[in-house]
């Protein structure tokens, strides 16, 4: 499942928050042109904001009662890695910031994120429309050189459920996972195919 549901009971009304929990999505890596894969090995740090990400939807009145966290943060860095396993010859994940090694240093972190949640009420049920919007910000540089300078890179997505209120949590996460693939698509495109990493990289 791709959410989970907690309810606090309080008198005669329940608030509850429903988790939206999107996956990964690798399927842009296939994309990459195999004269465009850079033969050099990278350094790549995730910056913790985008390693942590999380929102809350914003929703309307119908259903507002509710809340609606979406936890996008291991879906978006597992997406990414493996965009850069494909792209470079080799890599390795560091944790701080800071690099002064050989290879060629990547740092991608987070610009920002947003889920929209509405509810069109019928007689017997809610549908439920989420649209996600995704913007990372990417560099890669050698020796302090910008070799890709400062970069932002996004996505768009939008889902949609026919049910109630809880089935807000999966319309979120197929948005997100959406706007997940549209900006791993487009960083294969704005970094890898348009030969940023191999013709100036070199």
């Amino acid at each position: 499942m791709r959410f989970l549901v907690v309810c606090l009971a309080a008198s005669l009304l329940a608030a509850c928050t429903y988790d939206a929990k999107p996956v990964a999505v690798t399927s842009a890596a296939s994309e990459i042109q195999t004269n465009r894969i850079s033969r050099e090995r990278v350094s790549l740090y995730l910056a913790p904001d985008l390693m942590d990400l999380e929102t809350e939807a914003d929703t309307g009145y119908t259903c507002s009662a509710h809340k609606f966290p979406v936890k996008a943060g291991s879906a978006v860095a597992t997406s990414v890695r493996k965009v850069v396993e494909e792209a470079f010859a080799g890599y390795e994940l560091r944790e701080t910031p800071t690099y002064s090694g050989p290879d060629l240093d990547m740092r991608v972190g987070l610009e920002s994120f947003k889920v929209d949640l509405a509810f069109d009420s019928g007689f017997w049920s809610a549908k439920a429309n989420a649209q996600a919007e995704l913007v990372l910000k990417v560099d890669v540089s050698r020796n302090g050189e910008a070799i890709v300078g400062r970069t932002t890179i996004a996505g768009e997505g939008t889902g949609r459920r026919d049910g109630g209120c809880g089935d807000g949590a999966e319309a979120s996460a197929e948005a997100t996972e959406k706007a997940i693939k549209r900006t791993m698509e487009n960083m294969v495109y704005k970094l890898v195919n348009s030969g940023a990493l191999t013709d100036q990289g070199r």
